[in-house]
Formats: C-alpha cells, sequence, structure tokens
C-alpha cells in the first residue's frame, strides 16, 4: 500500500527510472537461468549473450519511448487545460465590465493584467506582465495606487476608493497565501463605480429634497395656520362683541368693518390655496377676449391707488403706460391678467415703506407681437441668492420677510403659473435694499375690427327682475339670507327650499318658476338629482348650480345633469347678478 502510494506520488522521472530498474532485474535474472540451462559452450554464452544485450538495449528503448510518449502526453493535456483554463478566465474578466485585475509576485512584478483598462494608467495593460510595479505605474494614477501593492506584499488587506479626473475607483486587494501559509503573491481588483457614485449621489440630493420639502411644507402649514387664525380671531371675536345692547352706533360701525377686513383677509388666504391648488392640478380655466390696455391699466391704476396698505405703508401708486394707441390692444384672459397684477402690487405694496411703486405696460424690445407689463417698487430688495427660490410653491413661507410682514407667500407662485397659463415668461430684477421690478410679458394680437369686452367693473345699476320667480335651494340658512340681501332691490318673487326634494314639490305646486339657484350638495336629496327630475318635467325651467366645489368633474357633472350655468361660492354680489340678468333679461 505504501509502495503504491509512493509509485503515485512520484514525478514522471523516479516512476519512468523505476520501471527500467524492475524491468533490467527481470530481464537479467531470467535470461541468465535460461542461457545457463540451455548450453556451457562458452562461444555460444558469449555470442546469447551478445544478442541478449542488443535485445535489451531495444526492448529497453521502446519501453522508455513509450513511457516518456505517455507522460507527455499527460502533461499536454494539463497544460492545454491549464490554457483553456487561462483563456476562459481572461474571458470571463473580460466580459465583466468596469474592472481591471492585477497580480504580482513578493518582488512586485506583474503576472497577469486583464481587463477594461477602466482608467488611464500611461501604460496599456498589455505591457504590464513581467514588468516591476513601480516601472509602469509611473502617471498621476498609478502614483495614487502604487502603495497599495506594497501594503498587499505586507499582509494587509484594502478596500479604498479613489476621485480621479471626475471618475470613482474602488480598489480592493489582498494577498495570495501558500500551502505554508506564506505570502506567495498578491491580487487587486478594480472597479468602476462612478455610476453607482452618481446614482448614491441623486438618492442624497433626493433625501435632502425631500427633506427640505417636508421642512418648506411645515414652515408653510405653520405659517398658514396663523393667517387662518389672525382674520377668525377678529371674526369671531367682533362678531361676539356687535351683539351687545349697549354699543354706539360708530362702535357698530367700526366692528363690522373690522369684521369685514377680517373676512375678507381669510377669503384671500383661501382664494391662494384654491387658486395654487388649481394651477398644480391644471384646473384653471383661460376665457380669453380681447381687452383695451388702456382702459384695463387706468382701471388696474384707480383700483389700487386707495388700498389700505398703500396708505398705511405711506407709498405713493404711479402709472407708466408706454403703449401706443394702435397697440393697446391684447388677446387674453382679462379676470387672470387682473389677478397676476393683484398679488405683484400686494407683493410690492407689501415690502414698500415710504416708498413708491409703479405698474404699468410697454411694447417689447425682443418682439414686435409681444406686451411687457411691469410693477416696480423700491422696497427692501431680494438677495440675490434666494431670486430664483421665490417664484417656487411654498418655497417663501421660510423666509422670515414672510412672518415678519405676513402672508401665506403664495402670491409669486400663483403669478408665475398664472403668466405661464397665459403664454408668458416672468422675471425678476432686484437689488437688496433698492427694490425690486417683476416683468411678465404675453402674446400681443394685431389691431383688428372686433369687439372689445374688458371684463372689468362698471358703474352700478339698479337690476330689475320683476315679475319673475326665482328658487333658492340651499340647505345653508345664512347662505339663503344673503341671497334674500342681495336679491331684495330686483323685484324679484323669492322661494326658499332646503333640499332637492322640497325643490320639485314646489316645481309641481307653482307652474310659475323661472329660474332656480341649485346648490348641489344638501342633505335628503342632492342638487344632481333634483336638476335630473325638474328638467325631465319641467325643461323650460332655467337651473343655475351653485357650488363651492367648483372645479371640472364638478362643473362637468351639473351640466350633465341639465344645469344651464353655474357660479362659484363664494357668491359675489356682481356676478350673481349679471348671470341672472343673462338669463332673465337676456
Amino acid at each position: 500500500m505504501n509502495l503504491k502510494l509512493f509509485y503515485r506520488s512520484a514525478g514522471p522521472a523516479i516512476r519512468i527510472a523505476l520501471i527500467y530498474f524492475v524491468l533490467s532485474f527481470l530481464w537479467i535474472y531470467f535470461s541468465d537461468q535460461l542461457i545457463y540451462s540451455t548450453s556451457s559452450d562458452p562461444e555460444v554464452l558469449t555470442r546469447i549473450q551478445t544478442y541478449k544485450g542488443w535485445f535489451f538495449i531495444t526492448f529497453s528503448s521502446v519501453i522508455i519511448y513509450f513511457l516518456i510518449y505517455s507522460e507527455i502526453r499527460k502533461k499536454n493535456k494539463i497544460i492545454k487545460r491549464i490554457n483553456e483554463s487561462e483563456l476562459w478566465y481572461n474571458k470571463l474578466v473580460s466580459s465583466i465590465p468596469d474592472v481591471d485585475v492585477f497580480l504580482f509576485d513578493t518582488e512586485l512584478e506583474v503576472l497577469l493584467a486583464q481587463g477594461q483598462e477602466i482608467t488611464d494608467y500611461s501604460t496599456p495593460l498589455s505591457d504590464f506582465v513581467g514588468k516591476k510595479t513601480n516601472e509602469i505605474m509611473n502617471g498621476e494614477f498609478g502614483k495614487m495606487i502604487l502603495p497599495m501593492f506594497h501594503r498587499i506584499i505586507s499582509g494587509d488587506t484594502v478596500y479604498t476608493e479613489y476621485e480621479y479626473n471626475g471618475q470613482w475607483l474602488l480598489l480592493s486587494g489582498a494577498p495570495v497565501f501558500d500551502d505554508d501559509n506564506n505570502i506567495d503573491a498578491g491580487v487587486i481588483i478594480l472597479l468602476d463605480i462612478t455610476n453607482r457614485k452618481e446614482k448614491e449621489q441623486q438618492i442624497i440630493e433626493a433625501k435632502e429634497r425631500a427633506e427640505e420639502g417636508d421642512r418648506i411644507k411645515t414652515a408653510f402649514i405653520s405659517n398658514l395656520s396663523h393667517e387662518i387664525r389672525t382674520p377668525m380671531n377678529g371674526i369671531l371675536g367682533f362678531t361676539d362683541l356687535i351683539t351687545e345692547d349697549d354699543l354706539t352706533k360708530i362702535q357698530r360701525i367700526k366692528y363690522a368693518e373690522i369684521i369685514r377686513n377680517s373676512t375678507n383677509q381669510l377669503k384671500g388666504v383661501i382664494e391662494s390655496i384654491i387658486q395654487i391648488s388649481k394651477l398644480q392640478t391644471g384646473q384653471v380655466r383661460i376665457n380669453k377676449s380681447m381687452l383695451d390696455l388702456n382702459d384695463f391699466m387706468l382701471h388696474l391704476f384707480e383700483t389700487v391707488k386707495g388700498d389700505d396698505q398703500l396708505q398705511l405703508n405711506n407709498s405713493q401708486l404711479l402709472l407708466n403706460n408706454l403703449l401706443f394707441e394702435k397697440s393697446n390692444l391684447i388677446h387674453t384672459d382679462p379676470v387672470l391678467l387682473l389677478e397676476v397684477f393683484t398679488h405683484l402690487i400686494s407683493n410690492a405694496i407689501k415690502y414698500t415703506i415710504d416708498g413708491k411703486i409703479v405698474v404699468g405696460c410697454k411694447e417689447s424690445k425682443d418682439s414686435t407681437d409681444e406686451i411687457v407689463f411691469f410693477v416696480s417698487d423700491t422696497g427692501i430688495g431680494i438677495e440675490e441668492d434666494k431670486q430664483k427660490q421665490i417664484f417656487h410653491t411654498f418655497r417663501q413661507a421660510e423666509d422670515p420677510h414672510t412672518r415678519k410682514y405676513g402672508g401665506i407667500g403664495l402670491g409669486l407662485s400663483i403669478a408665475t403659473g398664472l403668466v405661464n397659463l397665459l403664454g408668458g415668461k416672468i422675471k425678476l430684477e432686484s437689488e437688496e435694499g433698492k427694490g425690486s421690478t417683476f416683468y411678465f410679458s404675453i402674446k400681443q394680437s394685431l389691431n383688428e375690427d372686433i369687439t372689445i369686452d374688458n371684463q372689468l367693473p362698471v358703474a352700478k345699476k339698479i337690476y330689475d327682475f320683476s315679475g319673475k320667480s326665482i328658487m333658492i335651494v340651499e340647505d345653508v340658512k345664512h347662505n339663503s339670507e344673503l341671497f334674500r340681501i342681495i336679491l331684495k332691490a330686483s323685484g324679484a318673487n323669492l322661494i326658499f327650499t332646503k333640499n332637492g326634494q322640497e325643490a320639485i314639490d314646489v316645481c309641481e305646486a307653482n307652474k310659475n318658476i323661472d329660474l332656480i339657484l341649485m346648490d348641489l350638495r344638501m342633505p335628503t336629496m342632492n342638487g344632481f338629482d333634483a336638476t335630473r327630475v325638474i328638467k325631465d318635467r319641467f325643461p323650460e325651467i332655467i337651473i343655475i348650480a351653485q357650488t363651492a366645489y367648483a372645479g371640472p368633474k364638478e362643473i362637468k357633472e351639473s351640466f350633465d345633469a341639465g344645469c344651464d350655468d353655474y357660479i362659484e361660492k363664494p357668491i359675489h354680489r356682481l356676478r350673481l347678478l349679471k348671470l341672472l340678468e343673462k338669463h332673465l333679461c337676456g
């Protein structure tokens, strides 16, 4: 058993020598026995011994040849397998993207260099093998990683990252040990991790944006709470006081004025929230018409110059209309244009103390079919690093100026959204401590023979609906009272019901109903169902939906139910009267 193991573990030369020795011994022993048993003649014995020698040499040569040939075949098979393994290894390394592999001995001579040449080594990988690392790692990056080769041969395992010429590289390496646990070689794997680093940076930036967005929205909610509670305090507090019996007429008027101002302030907050929500969800509708800008700007100026805050800040409002008579027409939405100006002017008034504010418009220098509008002030100005941020939604909520001067910080975001919606652009020029100028441009329409509708409020007129019967379907008592007060002077016959079923019953009993103001959200039967029934039985009755949910879906649903028109809450007196005039007198 021991001899068998010795033979298997012996090298090819030892095995051949061993076989030759055994065969020689057997040949000499048995051949001599055979020769001496057949003859005793010396001459014959000498001749036989000579033949025996030549036969032995020939036989041994053949045996040795086949033994050597067998060993060479085995060695060639092993070499072939090694070459195939090396080829597959090279293919494997070459097929891995963004990887280079280096194998080197304890003398720092490169034994293998394979990969994609993921960075600039100054020397091609194909020239690495057989050379010392200090000979080939002579470029900028090579000098950076050369100490890692020495550390690995010293027994260290390394894992580190490098940034080189905008590229991120991960180097990992370790020593290779022999059977006696001595360091025999070292291996380094270099991986291009630039894409991974970019994705990590994107994740970090997204996380920071999310955290910043959360912080900004938290600041916005906090500011919004303050802006809602402040007017609510005035409304609720003075509503209680105004009911006291011992108040003078002057005190009641004063308290009523405070309640009205607080209500308008609260209304402005709510409208801003609704408008920014509509802009973000694409629900703002555009109703374009030809607008005479001379009349529009004059009306704007006359409206704003009496602003209480403007007077309180002791600031001056100026109008600077630089349009020629021939270029004073523009095709746009007057209501949205007025809203843009309202937000920009309110912003200017808020931040301008003892200064002046200029509003105006002019022809664009860059385009012949554009009108440039501007609102300029001599207020506190805006820091350069914040000039891009102020147009972003919720961004101003954390601005200390917003907290100092009030407001929820949505005005500029709304103005920007509306200008974009109208097909224009908005920009800012500002210097801290000297003031700001906001410019926005809108495409101009050719001056043609067309009807002009400025959609601006006109002088107060009397609306006469005598002989008309109007039914108000409303479940909230104070809303019904508002309709009663607004329509009291119109001479119309007013009928009040609280839900859809009552409205149907009244229509069945009274055949003279001309128009119904139908609330859509009510108990017992909602306005949609009631409208369908009434329109089915009395198609001649005009039904106007009145709702606080004036989104596209709600409006479409109301028209699908059979409504002829709609009006949004809160109800504006003039808008309501014009709408009724349109349907009752038009």
